[in-house]
C-alpha cells in the first residue's frame, strides 16, 4: 500500500508503474479470497488503462478503505484462532467439548470470543 501511495505522490502520471503495483496487490487479495479488495483493485486498474489520474486517486481511497476493513477482519480472525488454541490447550481430555469448539470456530463469521465460549458451555 505504501508503494502505491508513494507512486501516486511522486509519479502520478506513470500509469504503467501504478498498474503494476496495483496488479500485485490484486493478486495478493485474490489469493486469500478477498473479493471486495480484488474488485477495488480492478477498478483502479481500469482508471490506469484510461490514464485517468483523478480516477486513480479516488479509486485508491476506496482500495485503502477496503484494505483497512480486510485488515480488521483478519486481525479478529487471528485473535479468535489464538483464543481457541488457548482454550483447546486448557481442555485436554475433553474431546467432545473440543470438537464443539472447533466446529464453532470454523463457522464463526464475527462477534467475540466470549460468544464462542458461551456457546461452548451451552
Amino acid at each position: 500500500m505504501g508503494n502505491i501511495d508513494h507512486a501516486l505522490e511522486k509519479f502520478p502520471q506513470d500509469f504503467d508503474r501504478l498498474d503494476s503495483l496495483i496488479h500485485q496487490l490484486k493478486g495478493s487479495a485474490s489469493s486469500i479470497g478477498a473479493a471486495k479488495m480484488k474488485n477495488e483493485c480492478t477498478f483502479f486498474r481500469d482508471f490506469c488503462d484510461k490514464e485517468n489520474q483523478e480516477g486513480c486517486i479516488r479509486s485508491f481511497q476506496k482500495v485503502k478503505k477496503e484494505h483497512a476493513c480486510l485488515r480488521q477482519k483478519l486481525e479478529n480472525y487471528f485473535q479468535l484462532s489464538h483464543d481457541a488454541l488457548a482454550l483447546v490447550a486448557s481442555c485436554s481430555g475433553k474431546s467432545v467439548q473440543l470438537q464443539k469448539l472447533l466446529d464453532l470456530a470454523i463457522r464463526k463469521k464475527g462477534g467475540s470470543c466470549i460468544d464462542t465460549y458461551a456457546a461452548l458451555r451451552a
